[in-house]
């Protein structure tokens, strides 16, 4: 493989904010990582909620990219998050897999799980929301 093709995978990584990708061609096996930049804000919607008075944020958690996704792990039986859960900023809330691997896909924000949108063992694509979130505006 060519330098200038490993450059163009490198932008392509930072293009669709994936952590990771792999690429096989005959014996040839590259695998470029990059750490995830999160930024909290860039998902969030605000609403008001009457009963409280208080602002309440939401946003999502999103698939990476295609694959499989998990709300438990392959060995275990106890889902990571349900509704109702309050979590932190990034906590694992689920794996996805992609291949034979299992991604980790973490909370982006602290606050409470509405819903888990997708069923365990569902495939889904890029950017398709996972889970959704309310965060409480301090």
């Amino acid at each position: 493989m060519k330098i200038d093709e490993i450059r163009q995978l490198a932008i392509w990584l930072g293009e669709a904010g994936l952590t990771a990708i792999e690429l096989k061609r005959g014996d040839e096996s590259v695998l470029l990582r990059r750490t995830a930049r999160i930024s909290p804000s860039a998902s969030l919607s605000a609403s008001v909620t009457p009963a409280r008075g208080r602002e309440r944020l939401a946003c999502a958690v999103k698939a990476s990219g295609p694959g499989v996704f998990f709300a438990t792990h392959p060995d275990e039986t106890a889902a990571y998050v349900q509704g109702g859960d309050v979590i932190s900023l990034g906590q694992l809330v689920g794996v996805l897999r992609v291949g034979a691997l299992f991604l980790p896909v973490r909370a982006a924000v602290a606050g409470r799980v509405r819903q888990v949108s997708v069923a365990d063992g569902q495939t889904v694509g890029y950017g398709q929301t996972l889970i959704e979130l309310e965060e409480l505006a301090s």
